[in-house]
């Protein structure tokens, strides 16, 4: 009787460690899984508030294509402002930017084309961050892309508008040999 109770409590504890272990095996790589899910989605969203304060920037401060936005300081300001003082504050150049292994690439000068650069995440070029939306802003569109995007082109025009005004200027006061007329044309400005 004695080796049949031995027996059955070496089976019992058998079988809670292999039911631990099943237990585990499932649970552990779900939680790593979500633990990931959840610092994707994170990074996302502090890359989409860089972008806002960007925007918030541009727009102030009047900013021209190719122009510099703000200074890092500037935009850490910016941001700490917008945050929640209670949350963990997000600041550039503090590590860690990304709430997993990425670091933030960050351009603060405006594109061409008026719009601001988005900022990027180091992890935004995997596969399985891609088709989720994490750590990347691709399919994110903002409210403010089309004013942006106008706010471009009418700077855009307006600095072509005074180059060739410009140009039309030297133009006519210099002929076509390079020497100065000696006379300014009429309506011409000396």
């Amino acid at each position: 009787m004695y080796e049949i109770s031995k027996q059955r409590r070496i089976f019992e504890l058998g079988s809670l460690g292999l039911a631990v272990l099943i237990v585990a095996g499932i649970t552990i790589p779900s939680f790593f899984n979500a633990l990931k899910d959840v610092r994707g989605h994170e990074c996302r969203n502090r890359l989409m508030l860089i972008a806002e304060c960007l925007h918030e920037l541009a727009v102030g401060k009047n900013i021209k294509p190719g122009e510099r936005i703000c200074s890092r300081f500037e935009l850490n300001d910016l941001m700490l402002e917008k945050q929640d003082r209670a949350m963990h504050a997000v600041r550039l150049g503090a590590e860690p930017d990304c709430p997993d292994t990425g670091d933030f690439e960050v351009n603060l000068f405006l594109q061409e084309d008026g719009m601001i650069p988005f900022p990027k995440c180091t992890l935004g070029t995997e596969e399985r961050n891609i088709e989720k939306h994490y750590h990347t802003l691709e399919g994110w569109e903002p409210a403010w892309k089309d004013e942006m995007l106008q706010r471009g082109r009418q700077l855009l025009e307006a600095a072509e508008k005074a180059r060739k005004a410009e140009a039309e200027k030297a133009t006519d006061r210099i002929d076509l040999s390079g020497e100065m007329n000696a006379e300014p044309k009429e309506g011409a400005t000396p």
